[in-house]
């Protein structure tokens, strides 16, 4: 068939099409989708209750990542992978989670799969990847905020609040508390008889159930 094609892209998606249109009968051939790309997954350890547990690996929902631009896991921590080198730093949709202990950012250019890991530990320990503030805190942070934010927007999805990012400061150097200040969620390192409490779910939905309020 003879057929004009057209080459274009979208602003809000990273992908490249092609179509082809048949002039004569006035209508559409063919949209094909040139970008090769594969599905790959933001992933990591948490505490799914508290840290007297083992450290769970799970998929890391609405994760913000930069692979050939910026892009966002989705609920189940997946996000479409082009090749060349992804990195993540934990600030997400929703959380940034910002770590007294350091940094926090992993790069991979094979798969484009961000396994943050697990470790034994607590406090600044990391599994040895991801930079000094990939913490047992940080990452069970960012899982349980995501996960209990996105629950509360099911409910009130006309809330504005829960559509905005938010800061969690993860490892203070404080310890036995926890709190929401107006603006940002804090938790605090173990010490004085103390567990982190950025390590305990309980915790993380208490201080944000605050900053809901």
């Amino acid at each position: 068939l003879l057929a004009w094609k057209f080459v274009f892209r979208l602003p809000e998606d990273a992908a490249t099409y092609e179509v082809l249109f048949d002039t004569l009968r006035n209508q559409m051939l063919q949209v094909h989708n040139l970008t090769v790309s594969v599905d790959a997954t933001v992933s990591g350890g948490v505490y799914p209750t508290t840290n007297t547990d083992p450290e769970t690996v799970v998929a890391f929902p609405f994760a913000t990542l930069t692979n050939s631009g910026t892009k966002n896991t989705n609920a189940a921590g997946i996000y479409d992978y082009s090749g060349g080198t992804a990195t993540i730093a934990l600030n997400g949709q929703y959380f940034r989670m910002a770590d007294a202990c350091g940094a926090i950012s992993l790069s991979n250019s094979t798969d484009g799969n961000l396994a943050l890991g697990s470790s034994a530990g607590t406090d600044c320990t990391t599994p040895g990847v991801g930079g000094a503030g990939n913490t047992h805190a940080s990452r069970s942070g960012f899982y349980h905020l995501t996960k209990i934010n996105r629950k509360g927007a099911t409910f009130f999805p006309a809330n504005a609040w829960l559509g905005t990012k938010v800061t969690a400061n993860m490892n203070s150097n404080l310890t036995c508390n926890a709190n929401w200040n107006g603006t940002s969620l804090n938790f605090y390192r173990s010490g004085n008889g103390c567990s982190n409490t950025g390590e305990i779910a309980a915790v993380f939905l208490h201080e944000w159930g605050h900053g809901f309020d």
